[in-house]
């Protein structure tokens, strides 16, 4: 059974809603979740949404760029809150001794995709404060609503490419209840200062864009697609993974079409020429070199990677922390592998990602709401969540266990998330089951 097929018939109806019970949760622990961001970003003492030393890492450059025009770091260390006075004094020492500038190991990506909102806001805001230094409470509620604007968005590019190959209904139950049972309910909501956002965002166009070189080619889609391509990479590097999807279709477009195709696909590499110039000359000023691997001393083990670890351990394993991201997986690797409705090339794609990810010598990524560092492959799961609600319509017991797993899911996670945002456990170390139950 293919269900793409049926579902270019089903685009035709009117979009209808049949889970408004489902939307409403989405709504409430959406608004409450962003009410708590709000509240710390009145009631924290340093700069709000800004939370520890990654989150610093990337502001730092948007801060220098657009307030004092450079890459130089010193000052804008020194005016930061977020680090302690400790920590400050260590990163303002960790100097390049050929270029004597500080050194900043966090890519730029995230830095260059809020610039326009941040340059925008130093600029209207300079009328009333001409000495502002860029860490004034407009400049973090303006990156903190552009953010969240991503973040809507990334949830409307998700549902475009599950219609894609399911019924509008399945891919709003899977949405909805994968986005509520996962870590991006928090990294979309609560913790936005940090990359995982941004960078389901670029996933999903990316991945949107792709599905769109079967029917319809043009400048403006391999233009826009070689751009996000390349912007993900320089937000995370390692979801270069994710780059594996539109880098196939592409390939297919040029095998299947070799002269109309090659003139889109050079736009499309000269596009991505763009942010990879930007992280390009930013490594050659602070290290003097075009190419550098910034995170010294923080080493990938690609003949040992720690895949038990990064999947299932207690300490943040992705499927430990959210069993439901397994189901997920069952359902899309089964509609991949033996029905033939979703990508194979996806499988392929979270396998170089998991690689990865298992490889870092810190394959718990330190303070983590699960294993942060599989946002992208969100995606996925809600894929093979909405393959088994659409292999089950029509069903009335199987439906019903589905939604009944489904709900409970999302208790757990609603119920972790409260736990880990009041830190009744240490967010860094592993933590069991039950002491995520009893706090």
């Amino acid at each position: 059974m293919v269900f793409a097929d049926s579902t270019q018939t089903m685009d035709l109806m009117p979009t209808r809603l049949h889970n408004p019970l489902l939307l409403g949760l989405v709504l409430i622990v959406s608004v409450c979740l962003v009410i708590y961001q709000g509240w710390d970003m009145v009631a924290q003492d340093g700069e709000p949404i800004l939370q520890g030393n990654d989150d610093t890492g990337y502001f730092l450059w948007l801060n220098s760029w657009v307030v004092d025009r450079d890459n130089d770091l010193v000052n804008n260390l020194s005016e930061l809150e977020t680090l302690s006075d400790e920590r400050r004094t260590e990163w303002i020492s960790e100097t390049h001794p050929s270029t004597g500038k500080v050194l900043n190991k966090y890519p730029v990506g995230w830095a260059l995709l809020n610039w326009p909102i941040y340059e925008t806001t130093h600029w209207i805001y300079g009328f009333f404060n001409p000495h502002a230094t860029g860490t004034e409470p407009i400049y973090f509620l303006s990156i903190w609503a552009f953010q969240l604007l991503l973040a809507g968005s990334s949830l409307g590019f998700a549902y475009q490419i599950l219609t894609h190959f399911l019924s509008k209904d399945s891919a709003q139950w899977a949405i909805l209840t994968t986005w509520l049972a996962s870590p991006l309910v928090y990294y979309q909501t609560a913790r936005l200062g940090l990359i995982h956002n941004q960078a389901f965002f670029l996933t999903t166009v990316m991945i949107w864009l792709s599905l769109r070189l079967k029917s319809n080619q043009s400048y403006t889609s391999w233009l826009a697609l070689g751009f996000a391509s390349s912007l993900l990479i320089i937000t995370r590097p390692t979801s270069i993974a994710y780059v594996i999807i539109p880098a196939y279709f592409g390939i297919l477009r040029v095998l299947l079409q070799p002269k109309q195709t090659f003139r889109y696909l050079l736009a499309g590499i000269l596009a991505g020429c763009i942010p990879i110039s930007v992280q390009l000359l930013v490594w050659k000023d602070v290290y003097g070199s075009w190419l550098v691997f910034s995170y010294h001393g923080e080493p990938f083990f690609l003949v040992n990677p720690n895949f038990w670890g990064s999947l299932f351990s207690d300490r943040h394993g992705l499927f430990n922390w959210h069993p439901y991201l397994l189901l997920g997986a069952v359902g899309w690797i089964y509609g991949s592998l033996f029905k033939q409705v979703l990508p194979k090339v996806w499988i392929a794609s979270f396998a170089v990602i998991a690689y990865l990810n298992s490889a870092w010598w810190c394959w718990w990524f330190g303070s983590s709401f699960g294993n942060r560092a599989y946002e992208g492959a969100i995606l996925f799961f809600m894929a093979g969540i909405g393959y088994l609600f659409r292999r089950l319509e029509g069903t009335k017991w199987p439906r019903m266990a589905l939604l009944i797993v489904s709900t409970c899911a999302i208790a757990w996670n609603l119920f972790l998330l409260s736990q880990y945002l009041t830190q009744r456990f240490d967010r860094s170390l592993p933590v069991s089951y039950l002491e995520r139950l009893l706090g």
